[in-house]
């Protein structure tokens, strides 16, 4: 008769069934977390680069144009209200990504219920409801990210709009000046 620890199936070894997925799962949900966490910082630098701007713009404008003896070119003028018009609309696009937006989690009584119920489950059991668990919340974080990536683009290109408005208003008040 064969020595049953050489068989296959041995306790050991089916308690690791599922420990791959389960590793897999796991790493995604961290790197929905942690692109919750990039989005949010980007948001919050296209708010920050896009309030300091048209701070300065404004600051500049009131210096230049205090004394009314400053004339600009009339394509600057529009040139430059465009570009604060889509500094503010990037800043509110920027703050749209940041806005905490719902995920699914679990939930006091899920958590309850492992303890209460589920807590005798065999470790294949219980690792296979956790990662049924983990990857509810992956789709819920992913579509969350997704839409607060969208309002992030839109920011990153509201930005750029602005920013080819001032360099083109700036090169025309040093066009008019030259010529």
């Amino acid at each position: 008769m064969s020595d049953p620890s050489s068989v296959g199936n041995s306790i050991e070894e089916s308690t690791e069934q599922g420990s791959t997925y389960a590793a897999f799962i796991a790493e995604e949900l961290q790197a929905e977390r942690d692109r919750w966490q990039r989005i949010d910082a980007r948001g919050s630098s296209i708010l920050t680069s896009s309030g300091a701007v048209v701070t300065l713009l404004a600051a500049l404008s009131a210096i230049v144009l205090r004394d009314n003896k400053t004339n600009l070119p009339e394509s600057s003028g529009i040139l430059l209200v465009v570009a604060v018009a889509a500094f503010g609309i990037a800043a509110l696009f920027a703050l749209f990504s940041t806005y905490p937006r719902r995920y699914l989690a679990a939930t006091t009584d899920d958590l309850t219920k492992m303890r209460r119920d589920r807590w005798e489950d065999d470790e294949v059991n219980a690792r296979n409801y956790v990662a049924y668990m983990k990857i509810q919340a992956i789709v819920s974080l992913r579509r969350s990210n997704n839409v607060r990536a969208a309002w992030l683009v839109a920011g990153l290109g509201a930005q750029v709009t602005a920013l080819a408005a001032l360099i083109w208003a700036i090169g025309s008040v040093v066009t008019d000046a030259v010529y």
